[in-house]
């Protein structure tokens, strides 16, 4: 067991707008807290190095073990470390599942590889729990404690009671999943609603003692809420209202926690600016995000550069795109309208990356070894600016930014893979346009209207 100071977030340290540029005469924007740690800190993948229970009852152990090898290599070629386990898929930790071996195996081969986990943890298993119980609150909260505290001792990585190969062990948590969407789906394979199932004061009762059970173990362990699938919907803002409304939950959990499948591209900050107003001042998480690809793979690819750079500008600790690239189960399916098919980072046999794989990628391979501390969000107009250590980045719009540079000429990149054919990217490699951009007056003209552009070569930070 770890001793040491409660830690359920990562400190926040104050940045403002460096003086080597301005953009037009606006005033600066307010000050953004930006988490300690790097870029590459903001980058996770949700169900990244999962095997759904539908697949992994197919596998003998030397399939499932190379399928793991693989997808744990998929995910360390786009330079992501971060990676979240769904209750949903292996290891399955849940009260319900007395198994460990699978789960010790599981999370040492992720720890070896340097891959840094969020695991959910709670009392049933999967999205439905609501088929397995008629009552969301376990009979026996005293033996839940219990079993969550052994568990979280078990891989926690101090030395004492550790799984085998546990290396550093896991260092975040979340409890369980999607609560507001329980709260108003009928069970699976049925229609008829579970009365109350999972309420607000349900699922703060259980996260209050699975925090406290949690911490028992590891008393440095990041905690977080269930991600709430939709804290805007018009079916569930009432229950964001009432379960950060419980003083209890708001005055124990330190960070909020949403997940968002916008239809509405430009909707997809709803949901977190809805918790950012009734839980202000926490850390701010997003461990499901993403949208599919009907529109196209470039439409995608933009989707997620500026959901990642959105994220920047607001000071969010970390995003989960969903997902690697597990497609549907059923045939059906694929081809439907719902934003979570075909939202996948790679596709085809042998995996290769698409265009929003090749675009996380790219930006990481550029900026994720940068300070949080360096980056400054930008005043602009019409569209946004955001400076990552000594580039800076426009996007969604077109912006004149003033430059301390003496230079007439710029070096510019589009962040998007210019192309919207994925199967032509994957056999020549991601286009990207370059070119000079002129200085006049000190200023330079930047149209992002058609994607994320990167600037050069001009703006040393002023330290």
């Amino acid at each position: 067991m770890r001793r040491g100071p409660v830690v359920l977030v990562a400190a926040l340290v104050l940045v403002g707008v460096a003086a080597a540029l301005a953009v037009g005469g606006e005033p600066e924007p307010r000050v953004v807290r930006q988490p300690t740690g790097t870029v590459a800190d903001l980058f996770g993948i949700n169900e990244a190095v999962s095997i759904p229970a539908a697949r992994e009852a197919s596998l003998d152990a030397v399939a499932r073990d190379a399928l793991l090898d693989e997808r744990i290599e998929l995910v360390k070629a786009l330079g992501v470390r971060h990676v979240r386990v769904h209750s949903a898929s292996s290891p399955r930790l849940n009260a319900t599942n007395p198994e460990r071996v699978g789960a010790d195996e599981f999370l040492a081969r992720l720890l070896s590889a340097g891959l840094e986990p969020l695991v959910m943890i709670g009392p049933w298993p999967g999205n439905a729990p609501a088929a397995k119980t008629d009552r969301y609150v376990p009979n026996d909260l005293e033996a839940y404690a219990r079993w969550v505290t052994t568990t979280v001792e078990r891989y926690d990585g101090d030395g004492v009671d550790d799984a085998p190969g546990i290396g550093k062990g896991v260092r975040t948590w979340e409890i369980d999943n999607e609560p507001d969407l329980h709260h108003t789906t009928p069970p699976r394979g049925s229609k008829v609603m579970v009365e109350d199932f999972e309420s607000p004061d349900d699922y703060s009762k259980v996260a209050l003692v699975t925090l406290d059970a949690i911490l028992a173990a590891d008393p440095a362990a990041v905690v977080l809420p269930a991600g709430l699938f939709a804290p805007a919907g018009p079916r569930t803002a009432t229950y964001a209202d009432a379960l950060w409304g419980i003083p209890a939950f708001s005055e124990r959990f330190q960070a909020t926690n949403t997940h968002a499948y916008p239809r509405d591209a430009a909707a997809v900050w709803d949901g977190e600016d809805r918790l950012e107003g009734l839980a202000p001042d926490r850390a701010r998480w997003m461990t499901e995000v993403s949208i599919g690809d009907e529109l196209g793979e470039a439409n995608q690819a933009r989707f997620l550069a500026t959901l990642y750079l959105d994220a920047l500008a607001r000071g969010v600790e970390r995003v989960y795109w969903h997902s690697l690239r597990e497609p549907p189960l059923r045939a059906a399916a694929r081809p439907g309208p719902h934003p979570s098919e075909g939202n996948h980072l790679y596709t085809g046999e042998p995996a290769h990356p698409k265009l929003a794989g090749l675009t996380m990628q790219r930006m990481l391979a550029l900026w994720g070894e940068v300070g949080r501390s360096d980056v400054d969000a930008l005043a602009a107009s019409g569209g946004r600016a955001l400076r990552i250590g000594d580039d800076v980045v426009v996007w969604g719009g077109v912006v004149d930014v003033r430059v301390s540079a003496t230079a007439r000429e710029l070096a510019s990149e589009r962040l998007v893979p210019d192309a919207s054919d994925g199967a032509a990217i994957a056999a020549v490699g991601p286009v990207w346009t370059v070119g000079p951009v002129a200085v006049q007056d000190a200023h330079v003209h930047i149209d992002a209207t058609s994607g994320p552009v990167r600037v050069v070569a001009a703006f040393p930070r002023v330290r």
